[in-house]
């Protein structure tokens, strides 16, 4: 599996803390900014990053469900696990570190007919994330069957949702339990290889089947399903955890320029992992394979990946995902060390910085101000209008430069520096309650011409800023383009609106209306006493006032 680069996101608060079975728990962390813009598909995970006890952690977990407002995980209690001891006494409130979503544990697009699904305990958590989008874009038609395994029922995480949305879905499930507790409704056993190979004895070639939990379980379903000639292609399996068993105890020579360090591995303890033990100076960050800061070179000696793979003698290596493999003593060091992926990215968003420089600041990190304020802003200052961007430059501009040479699946560019103008910064001081066309109007299904043609969902297609105009010179379909149908009952002015509209003189509106409707101002009955259309146009270059000097509501700077 292909990871990006890991992109760390802060997280204010753990804003929920549920428990799903006794030996679970299911965190809600509130989103954020830039977590929802870069959003997540269902099937991927992400890292969480906590300090316990003097000590850093980060572990994967599936992201069980997302939101504007929050994102779940959640976690199985493990007995002397690091990460289970601080999920039983985290706080809401608490604050943690997490990544964007990662993975390409996902299903295919277009969804196929056929799904057949297998989780083993935890394992079931980005598998209920897909039933759970399936049963969103109400896809009864494909054939889904799912495979839920635990020690037994009080165990199964999630059980009754799951079984609501299978019904939902009308697919089948099958469970199994490790133990026989009273009025269960599964099948008792493990899913050993003999069961694995009956269980998918059904399947055909069009199945895309996902499996998802321990080691044993995964390379039963393999090879039964291997033995039914499904496509490779078709099999998709999720792990987070390396596998006990793999490091051995042996000693590791680090040659540092200006140092050198003896170290002694203990059993799967990862290369990485001594090092930091024992303070010697490595790069890393992530420790999951994913920034690839922490590659070194081996001068002698074997070593072995997370996979099981041999790494021999001259070769580079990641040091979070390797271990002893229990063979001689070993010498490594920073030697031949390829430039990295964090070199580039800190190469491009040097780049970045120098392109970014030429034209969104000044010297001394002042705005470059395009134009002259426009009417009624004399007094804001440019901070007061250009908010600060998600994220630090550096992550914006590697984002953008990744996007440029599309090595992530991202399509669109971000924000550097500062957030472009937009809808939030102009309503922070002109929200109003009365406002007669608010934006989100305009977001409606039925104005997707307008806002497509005209814009005008958005503040600034009327208001644009540093013109030294109070609005921009609308078109002249602005007002027709949703208006021209619209019959006026008991009609106050003595041209009946009907005649005006037949004649097309859409450039009166403005005469008679305020179009926000913030003005303390009475609508005239008779034609002649309606504003000039020279005064209009005045009014909107921020040269004379002409609804009314007093307003329901006023700006808040």
């Amino acid at each position: 599996m292909i990871y990006t680069y890991l992109r760390w996101v802060i997280v204010s608060s753990i804003l929920q803390i549920t428990k799903p079975t006794p030996q679970s728990r299911e965190f809600r962390f509130r989103n954020s900014g830039t977590w929802s813009k870069n959003g997540w598909k269902e099937g991927q995970f992400l890292t969480l990053k906590v300090h316990f006890h003097d000590k850093e952690i980060l572990r994967n977990f599936s992201i069980v469900r997302a939101d504007e407002f929050g994102i779940s995980i959640c976690i199985k209690l493990v007995k002397d696990g690091e990460m289970s001891k601080w999920a039983e006494q985290a706080k809401e409130g608490e604050s943690v570190e997490i990544s964007l979503a990662v993975g390409e544990f996902l299903l295919p697009n277009p969804i196929p007919k056929k799904l057949f699904f297998v989780a083993a305990g935890s394992g079931i958590t980005p598998i209920y994330a897909m039933l759970n989008g399936l049963s969103k874009k109400q896809l009864t038609s494909t054939e889904i069957e799912l495979i839920y395994a635990n020690r037994n029922q009080e165990e199964a995480i999630y059980l009754e949702e799951i079984t609501r949305l299978i019904d939902k879905l009308r697919g089948k499930i099958t469970l199994y339990f490790e133990e026989n507790p009273e009025n269960h409704n599964g099948k008792i056993g493990r899913l050993t290889a003999e069961t694995s190979s009956q269980l998918v004895s059904h399947l055909d070639r069009e199945e895309h089947v996902y499996i998802c939990g321990p080691e044993i379980v995964r390379n039963n379903f393999i090879e039964a399903l291997q033995e039914k000639k499904i496509p490779s292609s078709q099999i998709h399996t999720e792990s987070f955890v390396i596998e006990k068993g793999i490091g051995k105890e042996g000693n590791i020579e680090f040659l540092e320029s200006d140092s050198e360090y003896l170290i002694a591995t203990t059993e799967n303890e990862s290369i990485l992992d001594a090092l930091i033990r024992e303070k010697a100076k490595i790069d890393f960050q992530c420790k999951i394979g994913a920034c690839e800061s922490c590659v070194l070179f081996l001068e002698k000696g074997e070593l072995i990946n997370a996979q099981g793979e041999t790494i021999t003698q001259g070769s580079t290596f990641l040091s979070c995902q390797s271990f002893h493999a229990g063979k001689g003593d070993i010498v490594i060091s920073k030697k031949n060390k390829p430039r990295s992926r964090n070199f580039w990215l800190a190469a491009a968003s040097l780049l970045g910085v120098i392109l970014i420089s030429g034209f969104t600041f000044l010297n001394n990190g002042q705005f470059k101000m395009k134009g002259t304020y426009n009417t009624g802003h004399e007094n804001l200052k440019c901070e007061d209008c250009h908010f600060e961007a998600e994220g630090n430059l550096r992550q914006q501009v590697q984002h953008n430069v990744k996007t440029f040479l599309k090595v992530h699946e991202h399509k669109t560019y971000i924000d550097v520096g500062h957030k472009r103008v937009d809808n939030t910064a102009c309503l922070s001081c002109h929200q109003r309650p009365n406002d007669r066309h608010p934006v989100s109007r305009f977001k409606e299904i039925r104005f997707a011409e307008q806002r497509k043609e005209l814009g005008i969902h958005e503040c600034r297609a009327c208001h644009s800023e540093h013109t030294g105009t109070s609005m921009s010179i609308l078109p002249s379909n602005y007002c027709q383009s949703c208006h021209e149908n619209t019959e006026v009952k008991d009609d106050p002015l003595d041209i009946k609106h009907q005649d005006l509209f037949r004649d097309g003189k859409w450039n009166t509106c403005l005469q008679c209306h305020d179009f926000h409707g913030n003005h303390i101002y009475k609508v005239p009955q008779y034609m002649k006493d309606t504003i000039p259309l020279l005064d209009v146009q005045n009014y909107l270059k921020g040269e004379k006032v002409i609804y009314s000097t007093r307003k329901h509501h006023k700006a808040l700077k």
